[in-house]
Parts: C-alpha cells; structure tokens; sequence
C-alpha cells in the first residue's frame, strides 16, 4: 500500500450539491448536458456548472457515476461532486466507480444515495501528482473506447445513409433520370435504370413485403437444457449494432437465432427506444437464444445478412412497427404478421451484391472496434482497484505503464 498516501473520508475532501428539477431539456444538442441518476438524459441551453464534473447518482435500484468535461446540469435524482481540496476530479470519478455508489443504500423504499452516508465512506487518497498519473493510464483506455464508439457510429451511419439512398429515396435513379451524375463509380451507377416504371419504382424493380427478402423468427434446433449463448432485452442497444453483454445460460424457450441475424424489440417502450442488434459474436454454426420479447430477422438469398439490420434502424420501418402494435397499456407487442407485412421495393440481384460490397466491410470494421473495445475495458477493470488501492503503483506513465 501506498505509504504517501493519506487515509480519509469522502465528507474530508468533497461535498455532494443537490441536483435541480428540469422541465425543459431537449433530446437535440444544445450547450449544457444534463444528467440524471443513471447518466445523461438529454440537453439544454443553460449549465449549472462549467466543467469539469462528476455527477453521482443518487434515487434509484442503479446509481451511476459520470464524468464530464463539458458544461452540465444535474436534475434532482443526482449531485454534483464538489472539490473541498486539490482533487483531480478524473481521478475522483474513478475512485467513485471503484466504491460502487450501488453499495451505499440507507435502507429506504426507494434505494438512495444520503450525503451523510456517503460522506462517511474511507478512501486512501495520493498526492495530487498520483492522482494525475492514474487518471491518465485509466481515461486513456476509456479515450480509445470512446474513439472506437465514434468510429464505429460514423461507419454505421455511412451504411445507413447509403441504404436510404439506394433503396427508400432511389437517389441514383432519380439523379439519372435528371441526366445528373450519381456521384457514383461508372460501374455501379449503370446497375441502377434511368427512369421510374408506372408504379413509381425503379424501372425492372419490384415491390415486395418482408416476409419475400427476409425469414422472421426462422426456426432454429436448440436441444433444451443445453448451455448455450444468451442474450437478454437489456443487452440490445439503442443504438449502434453490438450488444451490451452475453452469457452462457441453460437454454428453455426462446428466440433462437445465429451470427448474422438481427434482433428487434417487440415490446414497449423498448421498440419505441430503439433496442435492436446484429449477431456478430457467434461461431458459424453455433445457436444462440434469448426472451421472445425481441423478433429475430434473417436475410434471404442474395440478401446481404446486414440487410436486414439497416431496414430495421429505418424510421419508416419502425414507425411501421410502433404503429402495429397490440395490447393493453404497458404491454404492447408487435405481431409477427406485421414485420413480415412491410412492402418495400426490391431491386435486381446485381444490385443487393454491388451494395453487399460497399457496407459488409464497414460492420466487419465496426464489430473490429468493438471487440478491442471489449479487451480495453477488460484491462480498465482490472487496472482500476489495483490502481485505486495502491497495490500498483504508477512507475512512468507513457512509457512503462503500471507496475507493482
């Protein structure tokens, strides 16, 4: 253990300020963030404090913790971290991760974080230039994450937008149709036809339904009792393409489904929020299940297996989802029918392969970033007590890392 180091309590060196109730933040960017028990929840367009920050959770079953450079607001189901010393607030925001906020509940209906409760909690705190140093090693590995997120975001919305162009506004048609460049390389603008047919579509395409391109729910052999991989609504995300989280489960009844597929919501509010993904971390033959609260898709041949993923992030595909759902309040599901019952128009075989080519290397670069993202937050969470406690110390950040 670090000998420099100054044993204390919380209540010594910080206080937790009370957030404010906000009626008027906005999912739009705007120039403050604001957070809420379990993280951001939107903006606005004026901050409480400038940043840095670290916000604290404080009503609630979870009780996150977040850092922020920017300017922020916190509601009144979280504080704000206040700095009674030189305290690097990096640090204090891992610090407060290794402590786990969940662990302080004064017992109460409603699980909550108290000021005094808190403030009575130990910690081992170093000299600032320690607490600069193990900041450093632990955001740069949340850095690259981060990095990795933005890559993997931007990829995903070039291959969204090519779809949309393609396929919903017929970009490349209309443009010759007009006698104007697509933009396109010459071999890939002269698969798409220079005018629209009768029916509105692409000359020599077609209008077809879900069920003509993709399998609903295929059906799967999973033998019961058998561990086998599984995935939970709360893994899916809202957005971007991989999961939160799998494991390993006996299997009983379920969604099965393979790599490649997608898994869409079918339940309120987690449709309407956006939860869908696509299967990227199984072996070729493996099968995997999860709860009958998500619909599992599956491309048909010549159909691209991401297809299916980019029609299901489609606004109007899942307005149409939304729009069908049944049920008593709080219950809603979609049918099955109605994913399968969504027309849209098909083009030429020639046509799915030329975009095959252009958007299957961009998720396999997406699910590239997420699998290092998931090594670097492994080593994160293994760095972060040992730092945190002293038992490692930090010898030359930049150079040599950590080392005991």
């Amino acid at each position: 253990m670090a000998g420099d180091w100054t044993a204390t309590k919380w209540g010594e060196i910080a206080t937790l300020a009370y957030g404010k109730a906000l009626s008027g933040y906005s999912k739009a960017y705007g120039s403050a963030r604001v957070y809420g028990t379990n993280g951001p929840i939107g903006w606005h367009d004026e901050a409480r404090w400038d940043g840095p920050g670290v916000i604290v959770g404080r009503k609630g079953a979870y009780r996150g913790v977040h850092y922020t450079t920017g300017p922020y607001w916190v509601i009144d189901t979280a504080y704000s971290l206040r700095p009674k010393v030189d305290l690097s607030l990096r640090w204090a925001y891992y610090q407060l991760k290794y402590l786990d906020v969940n662990n302080i509940d004064d017992g109460s209906p409603i699980p909550s974080t108290t000021r005094d409760a808190f403030y009575a909690q130990d910690l081992l705190l170093p000299p600032r230039e320690d607490q600069d140093r193990i900041a450093e090693v632990l955001s740069s590995l949340d850095d690259k994450v981060e990095l990795n997120l933005c890559t993997a975001a931007t990829l995903e919305k070039m291959a969204q937008a090519l779809f949309k162009s393609w396929f919903v506004d017929f970009d490349p048609v209309s443009a010759k149709a007009e006698g104007h460049p697509t933009g396109l390389p010459d071999a890939t603008t002269a698969l798409f036809p220079e005018r629209f047919g009768e029916d509105g579509l692409p000359e020599g395409w077609r209008l077809g339904s879900v069920a003509d391109i993709i399998e609903v729910n295929p059906s799967l052999s999973l033998k019961a009792g058998t561990p086998a991989t599984y995935v939970d609504m709360a893994s899916l995300p809202t957005s971007g393409p991989s999961v939160s989280g799998f494991i390993s489960r006996e299997t009983s009844s379920g969604s099965r489904f393979q790599q490649g597929d997608t898994l869409v919501a079918r339940i309120t509010p987690c449709l309407e929020n956006g939860k869908t993904a696509l299967v990227d971390f199984l072996d070729d033959q493996e099968v995997g299940w999860g709860s009958t609260e998500f619909i599992v898709l599956r491309a048909r041949a010549p159909m691209s297996h991401v297809w299916p993923y980019l029609l299901a992030r489609d606004d109007a595909f899942r307005a149409h989802l939304i729009a069908a759902m049944t049920g008593s309040s709080g219950r809603q599901r979609v049918p099955h029918s109605a994913v399968a019952a969504w027309e849209m128009a098909l083009p030429p075989a020639r046509v799915l392969a030329a975009f095959a080519a252009e958007v299957e290397p961009l998720f396999e670069r997406i699910s590239a970033l997420n699998a290092e993202s998931t090594t670097l937050r492994a080593l994160r969470d293994t760095l972060l007590p040992k730092l945190i406690s002293g038992e490692l110390r930090i010898k030359d950040v930049g150079a040599t890392g950590v080392a005991a």
